[in-house]
């Protein structure tokens, strides 16, 4: 059995989003994602196509403090891997690491 990563909330400044290359399995594919840098200054992605709207939603862009939430996951397909479904929410009193 393969433990999930965890924690399933992501904080941190938005530092690129978009269609990213993505590989598993030894195969590359393109994905919608968004790269962040945390509080300790660590540089992180988090990838899904539902990230697109949920960032819409909350008005944040690149440079923007975000708090990602991945809420679930959703079958679209029969035969394909689920969503993962996310909110996201813009956030202030975040404090960078100088």
């Amino acid at each position: 059995t393969k433990l999930k990563k965890f924690p399933s909330i992501y904080r941190g400044i938005i530092t690129e989003m978009g269609i990213m290359t993505q590989e598993r399995n030894g195969a590359q594919f393109s994905i919608y994602g968004v790269r962040y840098r945390t509080q300790e200054g660590l540089e992180d992605a988090v990838f899904g196509a539902n990230l697109k709207i949920a960032l819409r939603d909350a008005m944040a862009g690149v440079g923007d403090t975000v708090e990602i939430l991945k809420i679930g996951r959703k079958t679209v397909e029969i035969g394909k891997a689920p969503m993962n479904l996310y909110k996201v929410a813009k956030i202030t009193d975040f404090i960078t690491k100088q």
